[in-house]
């Protein structure tokens, strides 16, 4: 199964665990066809690496879980965060959790790698700053 195609079921299981959506018939019919999808769309690769794939669960456990703690606090009337604070907020959370995440599943050179490609992580982190700043700016839009 593919990990990344599964991320909207990924986002709204961790929805429903916080209690900010409910699952039914018509949504587990969608994500029926959605895992069928997948399902058929494997190439069947035998080279699978199991340390790949609880890398990529546990990046979209984090990605999931950071949406939702968001929505968590756009939705409080105690607390008022706007978009651009709440992204700073959470994206170094997110680099520790995954930094953690890698040398925990036995790559102790993860903050070596971190020093001599910064730049590209830099390059990287500044669309994905932009890209978040740009949703979470864009959806009260779209949704009113």
């Amino acid at each position: 199964l593919s990990v990344k195609q599964t991320r909207i079921i990924s986002m709204f299981l961790t929805s429903c665990l916080a209690g900010l959506q409910v699952l039914d018939g018509r949504r587990l019919s969608l994500f029926v066809v959605i895992i069928t999808g997948c399902i058929l769309a494997i190439d069947w690769e035998t080279d699978l690496s199991f340390v790949g794939l609880v890398f990529q669960l546990s990046a979209q456990h984090i990605e999931s879980s950071r949406a939702i703690v968001g929505e968590m606090v756009a939705a409080s009337s105690d607390v008022k965060v706007d978009s651009l604070s709440a992204t700073v907020l959470s994206a170094p959370t997110c680099c520790c959790a995954l930094l953690l995440g890698s040398i925990s599943l036995g790559n102790p050179t993860a903050p070596f790698v971190v020093l001599t490609s910064w730049p590209y992580l830099f390059a990287s982190a500044s669309l994905a700053f932009a890209m978040h700043v740009m949703v979470a700016e864009v959806t009260p839009i779209i949704s009113a």
